[in-house]
């Protein structure tokens, strides 16, 4: 069983037309099984105190909301898009979950001092073309915590990224084939152009992500009044460095 309600959207930006249902096709790879262990991560890493009521920001199509359903008191999804609502209202559902569902922009989340942990995974930040609009993010999830609540962040690993980013890429997923072209622009921001074609039709959209360092998402974690408690390098809890796959971070919000 579900919930939507809420709403807070503009129209125009990139990722307003980039989440929709073909998003779900080029991102197919990212299946429930890697979901639930990386849940299953960031449960165990998490205070027993701060495990009850979890806000799942840019929760996509559940995938990782599903897993924190089955775990905590209070499980609650907020994402800008309804096409990503609907399918993990139906994913939901279909598992017989229970979670509240709320469309709302990152940047202004309708919470204060209610949940107990707050996650942003999957790289749902750096969205945004301003560094303020993007600390804002930090500051709402913070916001949104109650004191000695916690705050993880799941992360582009910059210094790997920049080493071992693929150019271009080909893949077929049943009658569909998917093209993706990646770069990263000179005012640090990483690119993709995204190209699907079928004997049905074809769509486009294309992704846009600020790179930030460690160094200064511990920075932004302290200006939000989080003290930065845990860093990984993966969900299997490696030390980070820069040539991890991942840049995980987890914050404490102060009592």
């Amino acid at each position: 069983m579900s919930k939507v309600s809420g709403a807070h959207a503009g129209c125009g930006p990139w990722y307003d037309s980039a989440f929709q249902r073909d998003y779900l096709r080029v991102y197919a790879h990212r299946d429930e099984a890697a979901a639930r262990d990386e849940a299953d991560f960031i449960m165990n890493q998490t205070p027993s105190k701060a495990r009850s009521r979890i806000l799942d920001i840019a929760c996509g199509a559940g995938r990782h909301l599903l897993r924190f359903s089955s775990q905590a008191e209070l499980a609650v999804g907020v994402d800008r898009s309804e096409a990503l609502l609907s399918e993990t209202a139906r994913r939901l559902t279909q598992t017989n979950s229970l979670a509240l569902l709320v469309r709302a922009d990152m940047r202004y989340l309708p919470f204060q001092n209610q949940f107990t942990c707050a996650t942003l995974l999957f790289t749902s930040f750096g969205y945004f073309p301003t560094d303020q609009e993007n600390l804002s993010v930090i500051r709402q999830a913070s916001g949104a915590l109650r004191g000695g609540g916690v705050f993880w962040m799941d992360y582009i690993n910059e210094p790997q990224l920049r080493r071992t980013l693929e150019p271009y890429s080909r893949v077929t997923d049943g009658h569909w084939v998917i093209e993706q072209r990646r770069r990263i622009t000179e005012e640090g921001r990483v690119e993709k152009q995204i190209r699907m074609v079928s004997e049905s039709g074809q769509g486009c959209f294309s992704e846009s992500v600020k790179l930030y360092s460690r160094e200064q998402l511990e920075e932004m974690f302290g200006r939000c009044g989080l003290r930065v408690e845990g860093v990984w390098g993966d969900f299997e809890g490696h030390e980070q460095d820069s040539d991890s796959p991942r840049l995980i971070i987890m914050g404490c919000k102060d009592d």
